[in-house]
């Protein structure tokens, strides 16, 4: 979703996770200057900002799953501070496919992303076997209690 057509109350969630965890540090002036206008009610109008919000959003983040993602690998990304959001898109839908979010994040983050696809592959899988297996174990117990009711 756009910055424009977020709602306010969305946007000043962003601007107050990038005030703790800035996809780019805009300077000190600035990030006072933002962190007034927060206080203040006025949501960011830094672009750097405002498109990483715009991004992660239609991947599906939200605020608060972001700063949880910068939270469990900032002592990872000593010289690396930015996510890109190429790497991070599929966070959302792992989680949402049942993968635990603190093992996604550190499996994105150590193995990429590609490493989240064979994972959700593999418990699709598995989901389907099992469905498959309880499927034939219904279907032999009606045949069990029909062989026992002739």
């Amino acid at each position: 979703m756009s910055w424009a057509k977020m709602r306010r109350s969305e946007k000043l969630a962003w601007t107050q996770v990038f005030i703790d965890y800035p996809p780019t540090f805009p300077g000190f002036t600035m990030h006072m200057k933002l962190r007034l206008e927060w206080r203040d009610g006025v949501p960011a109008k830094y672009e750097k900002w405002t498109s990483e919000a715009a991004a992660f959003s239609e991947a599906g983040f939200t605020p608060l799953l972001y700063a949880f993602v910068k939270e469990c690998i900032r002592h990872e990304q000593r010289d690396k501070y930015h996510m890109e959001i190429a790497r991070w898109a599929i966070l959302p839908r792992a989680i949402e496919q049942g993968l635990e979010l603190k093992a996604a994040v550190l499996g994105i983050y150590s193995r990429g992303p590609e490493f989240i696809e064979k994972r959700l592959r593999e418990l699709t899988i598995e989901k389907r076997r099992r469905e498959i297996t309880r499927r034939v174990e219904l279907e032999l117990k009606q045949e069990l209690r029909d062989l026992d009711n002739l």
